[in-house]
């Protein structure tokens, strides 16, 4: 093909046979077969930017440059360039008339040599040894420019493959990103189906804590002031049972209340050096009336080694108490209680990569009630939440637990609930003695607190 700029350089056959003597691919021709060639070739020069190949379309020519610059591209992406006196492309279509594998463009103001290589072998005879050096010398150059497309395209192919590696690699990582998604919002949606369970069923169970002991308030109040002359007795018994009510309604506000102020951060603590072992038996003496109204024995086993810590003694009394009625309310007639106070290790942080231990005193409180349902355990510390074998009609509104949950860890300690192999369940909290390497300490809490 010639370009529309092509500017013919001369047509003289002296002057073409003299450009091919001084060839490097045609020097070794006699005279009579570079006069064969006249016919078939062209001496001319382009601009910069004219395409001399199209890749793609068929090709009649084989270009040998003179002068200047020429890129070879493949794909539309550069492949070598040529500058030497006597490079050669189109070479191909001496053996073939495929269409050209390459597109060839002019880099600068190019000057060239062409021959028509489809029609060679009509002029020149075939079986001239000179001719068959001449296709040797054109064939090891063909070589050298398959050669150098092979290695591009190979490399190119490389490329792509390693792209589609990492495109798959990216795929397969979002794929992994949106099925952990899916488990987190499938999580998400379960949890937040139990939390409106639980809300539900605290609003329920709120509401008959409230309505029982309002409406004995209300009925024992509305007896003694209707009746007339009724004997002390009467009046006595109204009265305690109006006193018993109150206080129901007292604890449970009082339970909404430090609840809400736990949430808020406002709950005021009072440290000091407490003994924990006094501050449990206040508390036992005060159930011994319910061990003894359900024949349930409290057997002890106590430490040896001083019980002192560093603590608000009566929310440390508040868990103790919340723990020891919740198992004498769950535990049937006639069963044993064991409590015991302990010095131990105990594992610091929430975490099950967690391993860093503290000595703390341990308190255990071990039922040999209706026990816990394993999938309730994790549980049953939240707030609102009741475990399903308690909710049988024995009262409680949920909130408990989760009361005893903030104080223990406002005291930078652990509590947790597991169930006895022989039946039953065990409420344990720590409470270490040197708070300060579990992290922040005792009195900057207290300092928070006001």
């Amino acid at each position: 093909m010639t370009n529309k700029n092509t500017e013919i350089l001369f047509e003289e056959n002296e002057a073409i046979i003299a450009y091919l003597k001084d060839s490097r691919l045609f020097n070794h021709l006699p005279d009579s077969e570079l006069e064969k060639l006249i016919p078939l070739s062209e001496l001319a020069t382009v601009p910069q930017g004219s395409v001399l190949l199209i890749e793609g379309q068929e090709n009649d020519k084989v270009f040998f440059l003179l002068r200047g610059k020429l890129g070879i591209f493949a794909d539309n992406e550069p492949i070598i360039e040529l500058k030497r006196k006597g490079d050669i492309v189109g070479e191909g279509n001496i053996i073939s008339n495929k269409p050209s594998n390459v597109t060839v463009k002019a880099t600068s103001n190019v000057s060239y040599f062409s021959i028509k290589a489809n029609s060679i072998g009509r002029y020149i005879d075939i079986d001239s040894e000179h001719f068959q050096h001449l296709l040797y010398r054109i064939f090891a150059m063909i070589m050298t420019d398959k050669l150098s497309l092979t290695t591009f395209k190979a490399k190119k192919y490389e490329q792509e493959h390693q792209r589609m590696q990492e495109t798959q690699e990216n795929l397969q990582q979002a794929y992994t990103l949106l099925d952990e998604h899916a488990k987190q919002l499938e999580e998400a949606k379960k949890k937040a189906e139990i939390a409106n369970k639980s809300k539900s069923e605290f609003l329920a169970n709120i509401s008959h804590e409230l309505r029982n002991p309002m409406h004995q308030v209300i009925s024992y109040a509305r007896k003694g002031l209707t009746k007339e002359e009724q004997p002390k007795e009467k009046l006595i018994h109204y009265f305690h049972q109006i006193d018993t009510s109150a206080n129901r309604l007292m604890k449970l506000l009082n339970d909404l209340l430090d609840l809400s102020k736990m949430e808020s951060g406002k709950m005021q603590y009072t440290f000091n050096d407490q003994n924990l072992w006094k501050i449990a038996e206040t508390a036992i003496e005060e159930f011994n009336p319910a061990c003894l109204e359900k024949n349930i024995q409290l057997v002890f086993s106590i430490t040896n080694e001083s019980t002192l810590l560093f603590c608000d003694g009566y929310r440390i009394g508040q868990v103790f108490r919340n723990l020891l009625s919740n198992a004498i309310k769950f535990s049937p007639p006639g069963k044993i209680i064991r409590i015991k106070l302990e010095k131990n290790q105990f594992t610091v942080g929430r975490r099950v990569s967690d391993h860093n231990l503290s000595t703390a005193l341990i308190f255990s409180i071990k039922d040999q009630g209706i026990g816990i349902p394993e999938e309730d355990l994790g549980l049953i510390f939240d707030k609102f939440v009741q475990s399903t074998k308690t909710t049988n009609g024995v009262g409680g509104t949920g909130l408990g637990l989760a009361i005893c949950k903030e104080i223990i860890e406002a005291h930078k300690g652990k509590i947790w609930a597991e169930n006895n192999e022989e039946g039953g369940a065990s409420f344990s909290f720590a409470l270490p003695l040197n708070p300060s390497k579990v992290g922040t300490s005792i009195q900057e809490l207290c300092n928070d607190c006001g």
